[in-house]
């Protein structure tokens, strides 16, 4: 994949977006289904009651799309199975919020468990077959990093930024306006320091995201779940 081809896969993500949301929309308000407000939340987020969900469905939609279209390199491979393995995680809870229709999906320690099981699997994965190493090089400066700091950072840094993307979910445009500026910063460092091997997940999502926060902004149509 070329500099010249990210252009490519962000619009082939931002077209898959631009038709998975709205199904996803006109589905969920035909079967009445939809966000389920935590009752201890503010009174003014009851306006968002009954709100489609799961709109992240369509970040994995966009996932497969540039995989597809970057074709499959050791790098991406790992990546894209921990991305949907993640994602699956989440719809699995929303599912189980829609059906309860109540705001009670997986137990935040079972999704915790099961995120830090996902990514223990995925670092060891990347680790084992030679993708990554405690060997890093930034600005033409290499680090060696003891292998279970490498390991445990790595861990602690996909955990963390999934649970940040969980706990800024809810309000207009706060969880995809907060990931843009984060996934852009994410695919530059892809691509100095993995080249752009990557880069075609995160280009495509980048894409998915910005069509997202256009159904996102105020008033959402859509949370993403």
């Amino acid at each position: 994949m070329t500099a010249a081809a990210t252009p490519v896969v962000m619009l082939a993500g931002a077209v898959t977006a631009a038709v998975v949301i709205p199904l996803l929309i006109a589905v969920q308000q035909r079967a009445r289904l939809g966000q389920h407000v935590y009752e201890d939340a503010p009174a003014t987020h009851s306006a968002k009651q009954g709100t489609p969900t799961a709109g992240g469905v369509a970040f994995l939609a966009a996932a497969l799309a540039g995989f597809a279209l970057t074709g499959a390199k050791p790098q991406s491979l790992p990546l894209l199975i921990l991305t949907l393995a993640a994602g699956l995680i989440g719809l699995t809870d929303d599912m189980l919020i829609m059906r309860a229709r109540r705001a009670l999906g997986l137990r935040a320690r079972a999704k915790f468990t099961l995120v830090a099981l996902v990514a223990a699997a995925y670092v060891a994965w990347v680790y084992m077959t030679g993708v990554a190493g405690v060997q890093q090089t930034w600005f033409g400066t290499t680090f060696v990093l003891p292998l279970w700091a490498w390991a445990l950072l790595a861990v602690l840094a996909i955990v963390g930024a999934a649970n940040a993307v969980n706990l800024t979910d809810g309000l207009d445009g706060l969880a995809a306006g907060a990931t843009v500026p984060a996934l852009i910063a994410l695919q530059l460092t892809a691509r100095y320091q993995a080249g752009t091997a990557v880069q075609g997940i995160g280009d495509a999502v980048l894409g998915s995201l910005l069509v997202f926060l256009w159904f996102n902004r105020h008033p959402a149509k859509i949370f993403m779940g």
